[in-house]
């Protein structure tokens, strides 16, 4: 899902109180060269505790978007100390 698509159903989500207004959440990005492990890492758990089967499947589908991603880079650097990398190495 795109930044546009998810914010937009974050705002839905809030206006519809699904979400509270004071609840954390975090996201990761496709740049982040962490996200991809973190995403998978983050399905295994999910499968141990038989999280929503609909959830895990969506959660999957980010995972060739965000490795094809060509700019990575480390979380909270500048954009200038971007990693550039092509396919299936986009991740570690």
């Amino acid at each position: 899902m795109r930044a546009k698509e998810e914010i937009a159903n974050l705002v839905a989500k809030l206006d519809s109180g699904d979400l509270p207004f004071d609840e954390p959440i975090f996201v990761l990005r496709a740049r982040d060269i962490l996200s991809v492990p973190t995403l998978k890492a983050w399905i295994s758990m999910a499968k141990l505790i038989q999280a929503s089967p609909v959830k895990i499947e969506t959660a999957e589908r980010f995972i060739p978007v965000m490795q094809g991603w060509a700019f990575k880079r480390r979380p909270g650097c500048p954009e200038t100390e971007a990693i550039v990398v092509e396919g299936d190495h986009a991740s570690l």
